[in-house]
């Protein structure tokens, strides 16, 4: 089942698109990232933040990765304006396989305000963003 997702997971990466991931998120599925206060909860919200991150990180690169049953631990590193941003993405996929919860870590904290800045203004207007 996590092979699947795995596989799934990295082709979106690579070709830089959320739309790849979309039949393996869950309807229900909840995003938390220290970007935000309020968790992001649906399909739609997930899927836009991903492609938000993408457009955003520059040689945007998994690292490795750790599974354990329905758990995934992605270790991620990426730039944003020259700064390097390190963090780790704990995926949790439901009994189909699909990404049911997302808790994303990110460091250093410079780094993390310097990307909820961006995600903020990436998001200005939109339902995704609030």
């Amino acid at each position: 089942m996590s092979e699947h997702f795995l596989k799934e997971w990295h082709r979106m990466v690579e070709a830089r698109d959320p739309a790849v991931l979309a039949p393996l998120v869950s309807d229900q599925a909840i995003l938390r990232s220290p970007a935000y206060w309020r968790p992001k909860q649906g399909k739609e919200a997930v899927l836009a933040v991903f492609g938000g991150v993408m457009s955003l990180l520059e040689d945007f690169q998994y690292q490795g990765q750790w599974v354990d049953g329905p758990e995934i631990i992605l270790l991620f590193e990426g730039r944003l304006e020259g700064k390097t941003v390190r963090g780790i993405d704990r995926v949790v996929l439901d009994e189909n396989g699909r990404l049911s919860e997302l808790e994303v870590f990110v460091r250093p904290l410079s780094g993390l305000t310097l990307l909820a800045e961006h995600m903020g203004r990436y998001f200005e207007g939109s339902a995704a963003g609030t």
